[in-house]
Parts: C-alpha cells; sequence; structure tokens
C-alpha cells in the first residue's frame, strides 16, 4: 500500500481499541479537529436544526408530519454518529486462521483491495476517494480470541463521513457473519 493512501486516515491504536471494544485512533492535530468538531458539532448542531426547523413549521401549522418528518434525519445522525466507531466482535480460531479466513472474507466482499496484512494484529484496506465518489476504510483488529470487524465510508477530501455510520456497521457485521460461517466450515 502506498504511503499516502495509509494516512489517509489516522492510526489506529490497537490496545485501546481491544480494551474499549470500539476503533480507537491514535490522537493527531487533524484528527482532534475532526473528532471534536466535526462529529460532536453534527451531534448537537444538526439533530438540533432540524428539530429547531420542525417546531417552527410544526407551532405554524400545527402539522405532525412535517415535526415527524424533520426528526427523522436527526435520529439517523444522533444512531449514526452512535456506531460511526463500532467493533463487530467475532469469535476467531487462532491467529494464523483469523488472518487467512479474514483476508478471504474481504476478497468476497471487495475486488479492488489494496490492503496491508504486514501487522500482526491489523489488516486494513484504504481505498481513497476519487473522482467517482466515496471511498472506505476496512479495519480487521485481531487476536488469538477474537476478530474486530469495522467499515468506514469516506466522503471527498478523504474525511469519514459520520452519517454513515450505521451503515457500515451493518455491512461490518455482514462481513463478520460471512468470517463465522467460514470459521465454522473449517472446524466441521
Amino acid at each position: 500500500m502506498e504511503e499516502e493512501e495509509t494516512k489517509v486516515v489516522p492510526d489506529v491504536d490497537y490496545p485501546k481499541s481491544i480494551r474499549k471494544q470500539k476503533l480507537i485512533y491514535k490522537k493527531t492535530v487533524g484528527y482532534v479537529i475532526f473528532d471534536y468538531l466535526m462529529v460532536r458539532g453534527l451531534f448537537i448542531i444538526f439533530p438540533g436544526a432540524f428539530l429547531y426547523a420542525g417546531g417552527q413549521e410544526w407551532s405554524a401549522e400545527r402539522n405532525f408530519v412535517v415535526l415527524i418528518l424533520s426528526c427523522l434525519p436527526a435520529i439517523w445522525v444522533v444512531i449514526s454518529l452512535f456506531y460511526i466507531n463500532a467493533l463487530v466482535a467475532v469469535k476467531g480460531g487462532g491467529i494464523v486462521k483469523n488472518k487467512e479466513d479474514v483476508m478471504n472474507t474481504l476478497k468476497h466482499f471487495y475486488d479492488d483491495l489494496t490492503f496491508d496484512a504486514s501487522g500482526e494484529n491489523m489488516i486494513r484496506d484504504v481505498k481513497p476517494t476519487g473522482w467517482s465518489g466515496s471511498g472506505r476504510v476496512l479495519t480487521v483488529l485481531l487476536n488469538n480470541e477474537q476478530v474486530y470487524f469495522h467499515k468506514a465510508t469516506l466522503m471527498r477530501a478523504s474525511v469519514i463521513m459520520p452519517v454513515w455510520g450505521l451503515m457500515d456497521y451493518l455491512k461490518a457485521k455482514e462481513m463478520a457473519a460471512y468470517f463465522a460461517e467460514l470459521q465454522n466450515k473449517t472446524e466441521a
């Protein structure tokens, strides 16, 4: 993997991520700005704006449909921000077997992988954004007992897209289920 591709997103703090059961990035100036301003700002400003607009519209016309429709995006953002760094854990069967099955799982779901599997406890694939749209970051943390899957969608300028947190989490769950299926096939 090229050096510039690996720096699209910050490095993962492996021990903290395993301990907290969520993806924790090593703190850098850029990540702190992203984490505190964008994610936490979106958590407060975006839902607040929709609720305010819905409340204004509702108070003017007493229209519950407008109020409900303006609450839906706010609820979506809150749920997505809750899942943005969530890891999906699956029971593994040894570090070597886990790594082999993880690579087969990732190849099953994506045909344009350029992943870095050189680390002992982590496999990561970064597809930066291009002219055609969004990119992605696939991160898999491994140890002897567990395997942790995470997916993040990147928007323009290769920034993690917070509003896709729930969809990325569901995709990670799908990959984890396929991985568990591969693990069970070899045990039988």
